[in-house]
């Protein structure tokens, strides 16, 4: 709310902190902004709501996920303190490694998933969306995406600073071999957005 009170923004927005799937129209929103969602719901809750949130879209609306701990990173730095290799393994499998710690004992399988700790990935994401036709991905046209949200790297270390600058540099072999925008790749999928086509688009 602060956020979007310094931009005088506050009577173009809803902030919300509920379960609003129940609630969701059709074609009832110009922007659908999910902050830290994807990564505690369900896998049945992905499936089913991300359809429900690109419904509620009018043509030319914006879908918006941010911070999803990608499945694909072999470091998982989002509720366990940092272990390597759980988010390349199946739920399962990795529930039951972390219960023979004593702090995760008496987790359940849904209090596993609610903490955040089996993250999304894009593909997962296009899946979930069912890769709809009227889907502009506007990740593909970001250029420079690095050095432009890490650019803080440049002032805290200048080595940071060169590494952010080289991967900048090969955002577009990456785009390339993996397939997907550079943020598929990242640890955490910041800012991946899709806008619904209009009509006339």
């Amino acid at each position: 709310k602060q956020f979007f009170t310094r931009r005088g923004l506050t009577q173009f927005v809803d902030v919300r902190q509920e379960n609003l799937v129940p609630q969701l129209g059709s074609a009832e929103y110009d922007m659908i902004w999910l902050q830290a969602v994807m990564e505690h719901l369900l896998p049945e809750e992905r499936t089913e709501y991300l359809p429900r949130f690109w419904e509620a879209l009018r043509p030319g609306g914006v879908l918006v996920i941010t911070e999803t701990p990608n499945r694909f990173w072999p470091k998982e730095t989002h509720t366990t303190g940092g272990r390597w290799w759980l988010p390349w393994q199946a739920p399962h499998t990795v529930f039951h490694t972390l219960r023979r710690d004593q702090e995760f004992q008496r987790y359940s399988d849904e209090d596993f998933y609610r903490s955040g700790i089996i993250g999304s990935s894009y593909s997962e994401i296009m899946n979930c969306l069912s890769r709809p036709a009227d889907c502009e991905e506007l990740a593909w046209g970001v250029r420079s995406y690095l050095p432009a949200v890490y650019g803080f790297a440049k002032v805290k270390s200048p080595l940071r600073g060169a590494l952010v600058h080289a991967f900048g540099l090969a955002e577009p072999l990456l785009k390339r071999l993996f397939r997907q925008p550079v943020q598929g790749v990242l640890p955490f999928l910041d800012h991946l957005a899709f806008r619904k086509r209009g009509a006339g688009n």
